[in-house]
């Protein structure tokens, strides 16, 4: 089987696990310890998969995931600010986020990139760049409806569908918008370069959340305002 076959079949498998078991914990609301559980067993996967086919390039991805997901603590710690978002409190936190968030953002990263890779030679790159956006678009709002229920966090005087705010879905989107190029130019680099990108990736989070609060978030005054419930 050929790299690329291999990794799409990767990050297909982890996105199904993954909402698996966020599922369950959402029908049990199984707090903090149940998500902490569920990221280490898909990071676990990833590293045996690096390691069994010695495949640099989800090596990369796993890079500059850690890395966008340390930087994405300061986007966090603005969401929380707004008041928008809220944590439990009985938890190990960095800064206003949970300790678990850096390696959240790994691994949806990691799955989200390959599936831009696997499109790139494919579709080309503005396809595959929007393509990849409306993946993440489709994907991650789910985990965050999942959220609430599982216990993990919870979104409140915000416009949502079901239990994402609508700016969150916008923002992240957005955010996908620069994992096709960023694939290509990890591809190309050595290894450590790839933290540097994913620095890239985390900075760039924060002002499309900006963004996305300015055009959809607030109950009151959005340029597109949608009724709070």
């Amino acid at each position: 089987m050929h790299d690329d076959a291999r990794r799409i079949r990767l990050a297909l498998y982890t996105i199904a696990l993954l909402l698996a078991l966020n599922g369950m914990s959402a029908m049990y609301a199984l707090g903090w310890r149940a998500i902490a559980c569920n990221v280490g067993v898909v990071l676990v996967l990833d590293c045996i998969y690096i390691i069994r086919y010695r495949d640099a390039q989800v090596g990369r991805w796993l890079l500059l995931g850690l890395a966008a997901g340390s930087v994405e603590l300061l986007t966090d710690r603005w969401l929380v600010g707004t008041h928008t978002l809220v944590y439990p409190s009985d938890e190990p936190m960095i800064w206003a986020s949970p300790a678990y968030m850096p390696l959240a953002w790994a691994v949806v990263l990691v799955q989200m990139g390959l599936i831009g890779d696997w499109l790139r030679p494919r579709q080309g790159w503005l396809p595959a760049t929007l393509l990849t956006a409306l993946l993440a678009g489709i994907n991650l709002p789910m985990y965050e409806h999942l959220a609430k229920d599982a216990n993990y966090w919870f979104y409140q005087f915000t416009p949502m569908f079901l239990n994402t705010p609508y700016y969150i879905i916008c923002a992240e989107f957005l955010l996908a918008l620069p994992l096709v190029g960023l694939g290509a130019m990890a591809a190309r680099m050595r290894l450590r370069w790839s933290l540097s990108l994913g620095v890239v990736e985390g900075l760039w989070m924060f002002p499309i959340a900006l963004l996305a609060f300015w055009l959809l978030g607030p109950c009151t005054g959005a340029v597109i305002q949608w009724p709070c419930r």
